[in-house]
């Protein structure tokens, strides 16, 4: 089988079994919805199987025949062009409304790892000097070289000092992407100094033998124990500057021709964003990185996304290894503190419109091992190391009524209510080709 977008398949086969709000209720039809949502957050490309498989799981007659008619669909839809499968339209939906949930709703594990390195951060700040990170400071306020790209939850005007550590000491979910702009980016000022030697780091031990310790830990190799060495010790010589990181697929547009936005997500311009707009008082307008990279279609790495059908944003995500140094040299934090830090800036990633998740999941798992077994896109890896967290079970069953409830919208219930398959109009596809 092969033909139009699986993902839509797969949303189309859900709604068959859809039949409320809440598309975890307790139903006869629970087990045929969580096997195809495992397809979706798996990008699962065998649609045979998956037909199958939901085939054997119904018994009556009636849906049997509707699976096996957005099937035969599917199969005689024409195949898309690369264009078509970049829009990704559904798979784009679905990892907006999970993320942009999770933005406004963080739960309290991940409140409690972005206050456990906001406190490593207050105390860099408190002992060093107000101009040790005066580019991070500019940077908040999008007034820095970097201003073209301006950050998700900055300032509209340049903080104080006193200001941030109000901020990071507050760790007010409200303030959830400020906390981790000003994360992100007192972390590349630090990377970036010309020489940190002066720079007071407030731990128990030094700084270099933490930085060895974790390297021994991560297995990685430790070249001269300096500051300027550590603190680029995983960003530069392990990750950034590994073979994942030369060649990402993009090809930049200007910046100049996109405009600031307050749409939340990875949609593209084109797209709908209903739901997804901000008001000034939540966040000001910015530059995210869906507005103006687009891919090389010619690119080993975009194609391969493009064959799974996993949304590309930009590439491999640079600041995903910036956080997770962030957390491993600054953090201290604990296994699942890791976790959900790791969900935290991933969430900020996808609903800022910087990243898809898999661009952020994937270098963390392959570097740091943080997410075992994850090779592929496959998202249920990831959830399901929060499988006891009430809080992100909450916020996962919320963001996928949302989608849900958007997704019979668009298509349609009536759309699926056919009886029959006899080939007539096989020729014929009901999956839109355009975007939604």
């Amino acid at each position: 089988m092969d033909g139009g977008s699986r993902a839509e398949l797969y949303f189309r086969l859900l709604l068959v079994f859809v039949n409320s709000e809440n598309v975890f209720a307790e139903d006869i039809f629970l087990p045929q919805r969580l096997r195809i949502i495992k397809a979706i957050e798996n990008h699962e490309t065998s649609v045979e199987q998956v037909v199958t498989e939901l085939l054997a799981m119904t018994p009556t007659l009636d849906l049997q025949n509707k699976i096996r008619h957005l099937a035969t669909a599917f199969e005689h839809a024409p195949a898309l062009s690369a264009e078509e499968k970049f829009s990704a339209p559904y798979q784009r939906r679905f990892e907006s409304e999970l993320a942009i949930y999770f933005l406004k709703h963080p739960t309290p594990g991940m409140m409690e790892s972005l206050r456990l390195v906001s406190e490593k951060i207050i105390a860099l700040l408190l002992h060093n000097p107000e101009h040790t990170f005066k580019v991070a400071f500019a940077y908040f306020a999008g007034v820095s070289n970097r201003a073209y790209q301006d950050g998700f939850g900055f300032f509209d005007h340049i903080p104080s000092r006193d200001e941030v550590i109000a901020i990071l000491r507050n760790n007010h979910e409200k303030d959830f992407a400020r906390i981790l702009m000003i994360q992100q980016e007192i972390f590349f000022d630090l990377k970036n100094l010309e020489s940190i030697d002066n720079i007071i780091f407030p731990h128990p031990k030094s700084f270099v033998d933490e930085v060895q310790s974790l390297a021994k830990r991560h297995h990685l190799i430790f070249f001269k124990p300096s500051y300027q060495n550590a603190i680029r010790q995983l960003t530069d010589c392990y990750m950034y500057n590994s073979d994942l990181y030369k060649n990402r697929g993009r090809t930049v547009r200007s910046a100049a021709q996109a405009a600031r936005q307050n749409f939340l997500g990875i949609m593209l311009k084109q797209q709908d964003h209903t739901g997804f707009a901000t008001s000034l008082t939540d966040y000001l307008p910015w530059l995210p990185d869906v507005t103006f990279q687009y891919p090389d279609f010619n690119n080993d790495i975009v194609k391969k996304f493009l064959e799974q059908e996993v949304v590309y944003v930009s590439g491999y995500s640079g600041l995903a290894t910036c956080f997770m140094s962030l957390m491993l040299l600054l953090g201290e934090l604990s296994t699942q503190d890791n976790n959900n830090y790791l969900l935290a800036f991933s969430m900020y990633l996808v609903a800022g419109g910087l990243h898809s998740l898999h661009e952020a999941l994937y270098p963390t798992a392959k570097y740091l091992h943080l997410i075992k077994d994850y090779e592929e896109p496959r998202f249920q890896l990831f959830f399901n190391m929060f499988a006891g967290d009430e809080g992100f079970q909450k916020n996962y069953r919320g963001g996928w009524n949302n989608l849900v409830s958007y997704v019979r919208k668009v298509l349609g219930v009536e759309r699926v209510e056919v009886a029959r398959v006899d080939g007539e109009n096989s020729s014929h596809s009901p999956f839109c080709r355009g975007v939604a």
